[in-house]
């Protein structure tokens, strides 16, 4: 006869140390990002004249926040969602004509792989580098249409 206890703990440890191996990995992943961002506003900065000002950490779990102050001002914050499926970033901008702000969102998903790395997808399911994802980030932050007005049917 099993004992439905010891199956039970024995569960509760592999998804707690799951939880927690997808948390590092996804910690991890953040702090990358962060890199590449930082290096992209530097490039970025060398070559144009609307400038990016800059990256700040905004916790200690890895998130991060992308500000730009020169009209239209936009700011972009990055960070590990709460089950550490996703990266979320979210982007609120000052609006070209009229008053206020918009939001738009982007999820970029992180898939385990069988050797144990993470890959990264965007909402559709396409696959998207480190890299493609900061120039997600950062053109979101520099358009002055919202990316998914594009995407919606009917338009340009």
């Amino acid at each position: 006869m099993t004992d439905w206890i010891e199956e039970k703990a024995a569960r509760s440890r592999t998804l707690k140390d799951d939880t927690r191996k997808r948390l590092s990995q996804g910690r991890q992943t953040i702090d990358q990002l962060e890199t590449i961002v930082r290096r992209d506003i530097v490039k970025w900065n060398a070559r144009f004249e609307q400038k990016i000002d800059g990256v700040s950490k905004t916790m200690p779990s890895g998130a991060f926040n992308v500000r730009k102050t020169s009209f239209p001002s936009a700011t972009a914050d990055a960070f590990l969602s709460a089950d550490s499926s996703a990266i979320e970033i979210e982007t609120t901008k000052r609006r070209t004509v009229g008053d206020g702000s918009y939001t738009v969102k982007n999820r970029i998903n992180l898939k385990s792989a069988a050797n144990g790395s993470l890959s990264l997808t965007t909402q559709s399911g396409e696959s998207i580098s480190l890299d493609g994802v900061s120039r997600l980030l950062l053109e979101t932050i520099l358009e002055s249409t919202p990316s998914s007005y594009y995407s919606q049917p009917g338009k340009p």
